[in-house]
This record gives structure tokens, sequence and C-alpha cells, in this order.
């Protein structure tokens, strides 16, 4: 009797494994394979393919001009006399730069231009957003350097956000910062010919509500009003947060129209009316005309 014994050429490969760690941007991304195999791996990535020997079970590649994001990377072993073919996919990650994006802008008075600057990396020209006072600016950042020029910012405390949108290089980016534009020690109101746009610093360019005027007043400034009369909300119930002096120029008339309060004066708080009228005004309920000079 005979005994036939059937050998097969082919003897599967225990493992084919990739890796590959996060690569930023324009730098050449290594692949490494992994395999008890011999002979070549093939690699495929974008659609491109890269050849390479194995050396001491590994197959090394270098792998240029990527773009942003995750790849897939497919390894194939063909197989030859001793080893089965194999593949295996796996992914690579080309990540970008964070910018560095900073902004400055310095303290000036109410009434003078409020400078921005902004700065990026010195390789970025692009636009960044600015966003304040539920409006949005647009200014360009050229080399890394760029500037936006505010004009008539009236005295407070301004917050903002900046916002780049990022490029084939950088993720984009935001800040959020603030500044302060100081209050005017000397505001002019005038109710007839006023406007709140207006900076307030003189009586051609006087706003036109009591109550901007004490949101850009300095701590113990001056308030002139203007000849008319002032009512409504905009110039009456309206509360003193900080001491201030408020002068009428002409005839100057506060109508209380007998609502139950007219000016609330915080506790510590010194308000003080000179040359004003004051009519309806509701004290301890008896309508009251009152001409004040202090």
């Amino acid at each position: 009797a005979y005994t036939t014994v059937v050998c097969s050429p082919y003897r599967d490969i225990s493992y084919l494994d990739i890796r590959c760690d996060d690569t930023l941007i324009y730098n050449d991304a290594s692949v490494y394979v992994y395999t008890n195999a011999k002979g070549t791996i093939r690699l495929m990535i974008d659609g491109e393919e890269y050849t390479s020997n194995i050396n001491n079970n590994v197959a090394r590649f270098t792998i240029s001009d990527l773009t942003a994001g995750i790849h897939n990377v497919t390894a194939v072993y063909d197989g030859n006399s001793q080893y089965l073919p194999e593949s295996n996919t796996s992914t690579i990650n080309i990540i970008k730069y964070n910018p560095t994006f900073t902004s400055y802008v310095k303290t000036v008075l109410s009434g003078n231009d409020v400078i921005m600057n902004i700065t990026l990396n010195e390789d970025i020209t692009s636009e960044v957003y600015i966003f304040m006072n539920g409006k949005v600016y647009k200014t360009n950042v050229y080399n890394g350097v760029g500037y936006l020029n505010f004009t008539r910012l009236h005295g407070g405390s301004y917050s903002y956000r900046l916002y780049f949108n990022g490029n084939d290089k950088y993720y984009a980016s935001e800040i959020n910062s603030g500044f302060t534009v100081t209050k005017l020690n000397t505001i002019y109101v005038d109710v007839n010919n006023g406007d709140d746009e207006n900076m307030g610093i003189s009586r051609s360019d006087a706003l036109k509500s009591l109550k901007v005027a004490l949101e850009c007043i300095r701590y113990g400034g001056t308030i002139y009003l203007c000849e008319g009369l002032y009512r409504g909300l905009d110039n009456s119930r309206l509360t003193f947060t900080q001491s201030v002096n408020v002068i009428g120029l002409g005839d100057v008339t506060f109508d209380g129209e007998l609502k139950n309060y007219f000016f609330t004066i915080n506790e510590g708080i010194n308000v003080k009316f000179k040359d004003i009228n004051f009519k309806n005004i509701i004290f301890n309920n008896v309508v009251s005309e009152h001409k004040i000079f202090i």
C-alpha cells in the first residue's frame, strides 16, 4: 500500500499591521507596515500607489503632499510561493497648525479713533471678522498684521469676538476680548436736534437723550441739557448709578407724565440739578411743579 502526502505551498500571513502617526500639514508622512512575510508591500493612498521592500519585517513608506484631513491607507501583500495574499486598511490624519491669534486695543478718550491691532502668523494673509455690539465688521490681515479703525465710540466697556476662518495650513480660530473707551467729563444733550449716535462733546454734536448721556458720562461729570421738553423712557424713570451734575441751558423742562416715579438715585450718589423745570411729578401722591436751582 502507498500513502499520498499533499503539501500546500502556502501559509497564512500572521499579521499585516499598518502604523502611522498624526502628521502636520506640509510635512512628509511616515507609514510603517509590519508583517512576517517576505518580499514587497504595495500601499494605496488617495488613488496613488507606492511600493516598498520588506526589511526586518517592516516596509517603510514616506508620503508627501497630503492634504489636511483623514486619509484611508490600504496595504496590500500580493503573496508568493510561501505566503498567501493579504491586505489591511487603516487611516492617517494630516493635521493643520493652530494659529497664533492676538489683538490689542489702546484705551482712548471718547470721540477719538479706536484702533484694533490684529496679529496672526506672518505667513497668513486673510480676512478676519469682528463681532461687536450686534454688528459685524471685516478687515484684512496681510502677512500676519491687520488693523480695524472704529470712529465715534461712546465711552464705556466693549466686548468683541474675532474670527479667522482658517486656510489650507491653519485651523479656524477665534478670540474673545474687550477694551475701554474713557468716558467724558462734559456731555451735551439736545432733545430737539440731538442724535444718540453723536458724541455729545458740543452743542452741535449733542446727544438726544439723558439715558445715553448717563451711560457715557464720567463719575462726577456734568451733563448740559439744551432747551426743550424732556420726557419718555429715554429721559425719565432713569436710575442714577453715579454722581453727576445736570444743568439746564435755557428753558429746560422735565415732564414726569404723572408716573409713579421719575428718577431713581442710588444710595450714596450725589446728583445735582440746576436751572431745570419739573412738571407732573408725583411727590407723596401730590402732583407738583418745581423749578430747581442749585
